[in-house]
């Protein structure tokens, strides 16, 4: 399947100044991340631990058919790369074909699935475990899509003195998993000093539903300090 865009901008009176703020959703359907994954029979802290020191990460495959999960795992390498290129956020925005193999390596099916929880290492960063939530295309999901900001470099109230406010970081998402989007991208570049895009303001595509009220505020152009003169 071809990989999907979809762009929508949004042009609107904000704080009662003309600024302009547009949004692009990248949609990963071409880019889907591939990871070899393999079937274990043990569950418990112990046998994750002695996973995790053989350099193999532990993780769950669940909500299948008839609610049934699949204990699984996966080189511990391979995630903690795919950790590196995306982040944590990223990581639970971007869909996944998981190749399950047996224990004995024989290859058996693939799913496609979205990370819904990555528990990290709080002191050395690694990946300890991933929950995967199997999400075929036409199944609808919810997902928190990380927002990236763009626009700093043209920006005018950058240039000013001023600077973007995320006040969130992610936004609360509902939509088939053929639609999941990587990021949110909010374009700064014409925004002016004090102005604010709302939930609200963000005019998604069709099919893609935020889950939070849309009155609350996104992000803030607001005056650094030291910053010049509007």
């Amino acid at each position: 399947m071809r990989q999907a865009l979809l762009t929508a901008t949004l042009k609107k009176q904000l704080s009662g100044r003309k600024s302009f703020a547009s949004l692009s959703s990248t949609l990963p359907q071409e880019g889907i991340e591939d990871l070899e994954v393999q079937i274990r029979d043990k569950a418990g802290t112990h046998h994750s631990s002695r996973l995790r020191k053989a350099g193999k990460t532990p993780g769950t495959l669940f909500s299948l058919p008839d609610n049934a999960t699949k204990l699984i795992w996966f080189d511990s390498k391979e995630i903690a790369a795919k950790m590196r290129v995306f982040g944590r956020k990223g990581l639970c925005s971007r869909m996944f074909n998981l190749h399950l193999n047996d224990a004995d390596g024989t290859s058996r099916e693939t799913f496609q699935a979205l990370p819904k929880i990555v528990h990290v290492n709080s002191v050395t960063d690694d990946v300890e475990n991933v929950n995967f939530m199997w999400a075929p295309e036409e199944r609808f999901i919810s997902a928190k899509i990380p927002i990236q900001v763009t626009g700093h470099e043209i920006s005018p109230a950058v240039k000013g003195g001023g600077y973007p406010n995320t006040i969130r970081k992610t936004i609360h998402l509902r939509c088939e998993a053929s639609k999941v989007p990587t990021r949110i991208e909010i374009d700064i570049s014409a925004m002016s000093m004090g102005s604010r895009v709302m939930l609200e303001d963000l005019n998604l595509p069709e099919g893609v539903q935020v889950l939070e009220k849309h009155d609350h505020p996104v992000l803030k152009m607001i005056r650094g300090s030291g910053g010049g003169k509007d």
